[in-house]
């Protein structure tokens, strides 16, 4: 009974800790991207998200979904359905306090997500509410995509709608009504939505027909089908009509004269990065300890306890992962912008199955007897993967086959933190005087893991408080995102307002100078760059530019940047002769080229 008392007690203080974490971690990540400006606070989100913010604001003043006057009628974004909800932000609230208002809005999203994900579905239900939280403090990948900026906040809102609706014995007319809304919302927000979902519900037809084995339909899912199927028609629809196009101009970007064959390969490399050398090693790792203790129960539990649709849910993020090579920000460790909304399902059902396996191995009949020398193995095991995947990402970075994944000392300072991570919760637990039977017939697992949930976000908090970047995992652009909103304020006081200015950063910049023409070099808002052939290894939107074009076309009268004295063929800056001939360094500070004429 004392022991019972002792381990509801340790929980507790978790679940307190874990509470004050997470708040220190929300406040974390919007003041570190704030700035104070001429005694004013003002707050930032993403870039990219930043470039929604930009599209948000020109609509809420004019009624055009455009992003500058030289861009014109371009879908250089892929999220309609949430930049209409950022411009009534952007109508009602100050530039300065906008992209504050969007992260507190999107927490709420994720809140709500979470709420329903864990409250409404019996299988989470079960869970203690210290396992339940500590899933969604330590969901860290969305948490930071969601905060910063980003549509995954609403979508994963939606998600969880939707797999309440499906995992439901009952469904009343009024919640299916609410259900296909939701779904029609997700698919007009972005159209990887409608993508996943379909992919999910085919995956849970294959499922049932296996579980029932006959092919298997059940209505519900048909509808859903059915109606996803009408959202993606409407969209394109009205896609076409407004911007004369089927396909966005960022499908072109990122996939036009790309090999189908490196995308797959990158996709599948950022899955098994995030396995061996990222925050899924986590959970991969405690539910492999189990298998290597009992093959006989672990088979079991998976059998007895399974809970498919979570399952086929997060096979879908995997497999659109893989069709579309990943996202751009995979050196930092976190899981990408289409991965993140599987991240709480992926930490609930490692809670699932420990807390199955555990009460089963009370009743199984097998004599089980974990031998402390062997326990070992599975961190061997890990180890040696980690290093075999390190070595195939660096092979293919060094072969210039794709880009954006992080060189060799990223990816083994990044295993080596989150090793030491769950180390580190392995001396407290000897610190607490567990003896070492009790500590390694693994009944303590879950609260290692919570451990772990609890000290990946302080670690990233951390690399961005202190000029330290050896931590993981990184929290991409943060402070950047802050400094160069300073330094957009700054050039306020040169570039006069209607002037055209080209900046590789295409959304913090315009957006705090909304009255000065921008121009894109990377052809996320020109149709013309997005359709020319890659210059660069994979690299999600980043691949493409023509300097020369830029230049003549447009004839800007100010870059962001510095002047290269050298002529050398460098990424986004290839030294083209317009640039040599008519461009001169302006200033440093901000750094800003000027036209001579």
């Amino acid at each position: 009974m004392n022991k019972i008392s002792e381990n509801s007690n340790i929980k507790q203080k978790i679940y307190l800790i874990s509470q004050i974490s997470f708040s220190f971690f929300v406040f974390s990540l919007i003041y570190l991207g704030s700035f104070e400006f001429n005694n004013e606070k003002v707050f930032t989100l993403f870039d990219d998200a930043m470039i929604s913010m930009r599209y948000a604001y020109n609509f809420s003043q004019t009624g055009i979904i455009e992003w500058s006057n030289s861009s014109g009628n371009v879908e250089g974004l892929t999220n309609i359905g949430w930049m209409l909800i950022l411009s009534l932000i952007t109508k009602i609230f100050s530039l300065n306090i906008s992209p504050l208002v969007v992260s507190l809005l999107s927490l709420s999203f994720l809140i709500l997500g979470f709420f329903v994900l864990t409250s409404q579905n019996i299988v989470y239900r079960e869970l203690d509410n210290v396992y339940k939280f500590s899933s969604f403090a330590g969901s860290i990948s969305l948490l930071f995509w969601g905060i910063r900026g980003f549509e995954v906040s609403i979508l994963f809102f939606i998600f969880c709608i939707v797999f309440t609706y499906i995992s439901s014995k009952q469904k009343g007319k009024l919640f299916s009504i609410f259900t296909l809304f939701t779904i029609l919302c997700g698919s007009f927000i972005r159209d990887d939505f409608a993508i996943i979902m379909i992919l999910f519900l085919c995956l849970k037809i294959i499922f049932d027909s296996l579980e029932n084995k006959k092919f298997y339909f059940r209505k519900s899912t048909f509808l859903l089908i059915s109606f996803t199927l009408i959202s993606v028609f409407l969209k394109t629809y009205f896609r076409y009509e407004y911007f004369g196009e089927l396909l966005p101009n960022t499908y072109f970007l990122k996939v036009y004269g790309h090999s189908k064959i490196v995308l797959i390969f990158r996709g599948l490399l950022s899955i098994i990065k995030n396995i061996f050398c990222g925050v899924l090693i986590v959970p991969t790792l405690s539910c492999f300890s189990l298998f290597f203790y009992s093959k006989k129960l672990s088979v079991y539990v998976l059998t007895k306890f399974k809970e498919t649709n979570s399952i086929a849910l997060i096979i879908s993020f995997f497999i659109y992962n893989i069709l579309t090579g990943g996202d751009a920000w995979e050196w930092s460790g976190l899981l990408n912008r289409f991965l993140c909304i599987a991240e709480p399902f992926i930490i609930l059902n490692t809670f699932i199955f420990l807390k199955n396996f555990f009460a089963s191995k009370q009743f199984f009949s097998e004599n089980l007897n974990y031998k402390y020398s062997n326990s070992y193995i599975p961190v061997i095991v890990f180890i040696i993967l980690s290093f075999l995947t390190t070595l195939l990402l660096n092979i293919a970075y060094s072969m210039k086959i794709i880009d954006g994944m992080g060189n060799y000392k990223i990816h083994l300072l990044q295993t080596f933190i989150v090793f030491i991570s769950l180390f580190s919760q392995i001396f407290l637990l000897k610190k607490l005087n567990i003896n070492q039977s009790e500590r390694f017939n693994l009944k303590f697992l879950p609260i290692i893991l919570l451990g772990y949930y609890l000290l990946t976000p302080s670690i990233a908090l951390l690399k961005e408080y202190s000029s330290s970047k050896y931590l993981m995992p990184s929290l991409p652009h943060l402070k950047d995102d802050a400094s160069m909103g300073k330094m957009a304020f700054k050039s306020r006081e040169i570039i006069p307002d209607g002037a055209k200015v080209v900046s590789v950063w295409a959304g913090t910049f315009p957006y705090f100078m909304p009255k000065v023409d921008f121009i894109d070099p990377l052809g996320k808002m020109d149709k013309y760059i997005a359709r020319t052939l890659p210059r660069h290894p994979f690299f999600p939107g980043h691949t493409k530019w023509d300097w020369q074009y830029t230049l003549e076309t447009y004839k800007p009268n100010y870059i962001f940047g510095i002047y290269e004295s050298k002529c050398t063929d460098t990424w986004l800056h290839d030294c083209s002769k317009e640039e040599l001939e008519n461009y001169k360094q302006l200033s440093l500070s901000p750094p800003l080229i000027i036209r001579k004429d």
